[in-house]
């Protein structure tokens, strides 16, 4: 029976290891996200991720200092500070250890070209206060501009 509930336990374990990510983008927190624009206010690092060393890129990894290195790591750029991004979806992951939240953005105003999707993970340096907030050392918020209206007057 031991042995059983041990079996059990690691399939359990095992079965927790596959990496998720939902799209929460409608859930309320998220929905406010959605849309927002950054600017860059110092140089971060973009990373293309591969499944394998001899495999292309499937997308970029966008992360304030320090990085990351290893064989998953097809190609490294800088993003300067001054570049644009926009978030278009928010996912939801199961990671354990860290904050669980991946924002797919669109990013303008930089040398950085390609078709790979964009991904910022909310985690370590890139977080700020709350899981859904970017760490505003590295990320400021641009507020929307109102529409000045002109009256007209006769």
């Amino acid at each position: 029976m031991r042995i059983i509930m041990l079996c059990l336990l690691l399939a359990a374990a095992l079965a927790s290891c596959t990496y998720r990510e939902d799209d929460v983008s409608n859930h309320p927190q998220a929905r406010e996200l959605i849309g927002t624009k950054y600017k860059v206010v110092q140089d971060i690092r973009a990373y293309g991720v591969r499944p394998h060393s001899g495999a292309e890129a499937q997308y970029i990894i966008i992360t304030a200092p320090p990085g990351f290195s290893g064989p998953e790591v097809a190609f490294e750029d800088t993003v300067h500070a001054g570049a644009e991004l926009t978030v278009l979806k928010v996912l939801k992951t199961n990671r354990l250890l860290d904050d669980p939240y991946t924002v797919i953005v669109r990013l303008d105003r930089t040398d950085l070209h390609s078709a790979l999707p964009i991904q910022l993970e909310l985690f370590n340096t890139n977080v700020g206060a709350s899981a859904l907030i970017l760490n505003p050392a590295f990320y400021q918020r641009i507020e929307p501009t109102t529409p000045t209206h002109v009256s007209k007057r006769k």
